[in-house]
């Protein structure tokens, strides 16, 4: 990768969401201060899909947490979540992470942080990352539609 993740993330939320961060939060909290939480969370709860620490697969589901009045600013762009789910994709693609669904961001507010602020926490949604798991290789033996023993193709009718 030719640039640094935290710079290209940084570059890609404050592109993405149109100058939003830097007209919103002017002197509270910046795209730099989220791009660092995104990144330290999907590092930190990184896993490995192969058992051996090579391939590491990141979170898919990702939570901002934001004192409430940057929380709104942020959520009166529609499709700001959206975005940051794409540059979380991009992001991964472009550092070796691999992913078992689709990211989801959400905002949240809270409370409890002050406009300087900012929480996020990353996790595996095993819901949706469950077929993934659990889905098997395709052998020579499954080349054949049940009940077709002789390698004839079957239709099966519809559901």
């Amino acid at each position: 990768m030719s640039a640094n993740p935290l710079d290209k993330l940084e570059r890609q939320l404050e592109t993405r969401i149109e100058g939003a961060f830097s007209r919103l939060f002017r002197g509270s909290i910046n795209a730099r201060d989220i791009a660092v939480l995104l990144l330290r969370s999907m590092e930190d709860k990184a896993t490995t899909t192969d058992g051996s620490g090579s391939i590491p697969l990141a979170p898919d589901r990702y939570t901002i947490s934001l004192h409430p009045q940057n929380a709104r600013h942020l959520l009166e762009h529609a499709d700001l979540t959206a975005r940051l789910a794409a540059a979380i994709s991009e992001i991964c693609a472009e550092s070796g992470y691999q992913l078992g669904a689709t990211p989801e961001v959400l905002i949240l507010q809270d409370r409890q942080l002050d406009l300087h602020q900012a929480r996020v926490t990353a996790e595996h949604n095993e819901a949706r990352t469950a077929k993934t798991k659990k889905m098997r290789a395709v052998t020579d033996a499954d080349d054949a539609w049940p009940g077709a023993e002789d390698g004839s193709a079957q239709v099966m009718p519809p559901g």
